[in-house]
């Protein structure tokens, strides 16, 4: 029991930033259709770039964003989520013969490399904007007196 004189101890997290669940499918899902979309065998120096790879890189790294404000994941994930998914990309350049024969590793390992670390810190540059945004939303409805969480599906209108 509390004494009168003392408040009680209710609320005393600040809901201005909602933590939502960790969602380990959301990047996992993304890696997978990236996977898919760049492992066919059209992805070749003749071709590239098809309007479809654009559009993936497009998808990789909004979901970048979108992995920063709607999941609660470690930092690490997000740059390991860049960093995957352009080696997906790289990779995929390994399905074009052309490419495999006339190509030697010494004239494409350094760039690579460099390719990957940049696209862990995009990532992870885009997932720490995302996680600003929710912390900025959050504030703003708690200020507007809404302190539900923005993905809440059992919110009564």
């Amino acid at each position: 029991m509390n004494p009168p004189d003392k408040p009680k101890t209710i609320d005393y997290l600040n809901p201005a930033h909602v933590r939502y669940p960790r969602r380990w499918w959301l990047p996992a899902s993304l890696l997978i259709i990236a996977a898919m979309v760049w492992n066919s065998t059209g992805l070749t120096p003749t071709q590239y770039p098809r309007p479809i790879d654009h559009i993936a890189l497009g998808i990789i790294f909004v979901g970048a964003f979108f992995i920063g404000f709607f999941c609660n994941l470690p930092k690490w994930v997000d740059s390991a989520f860049g960093a995957l998914a352009v080696s997906i990309f790289l990779l995929a350049n390994m399905n074009d013969n052309n490419f495999r024969g006339n190509t030697m590793l010494a004239d494409v390992l350094l760039p690579w490399v460099l390719y990957v670390l940049g696209g862990g810190i995009l990532s992870s540059l885009l997932a720490w904007l995302g996680r600003g945004a929710s912390k900025w939303i959050g504030r703003r409805r708690q200020s507007m007196g809404i302190n539900a969480p923005l993905n809440d599906l059992n919110e009564n209108p």
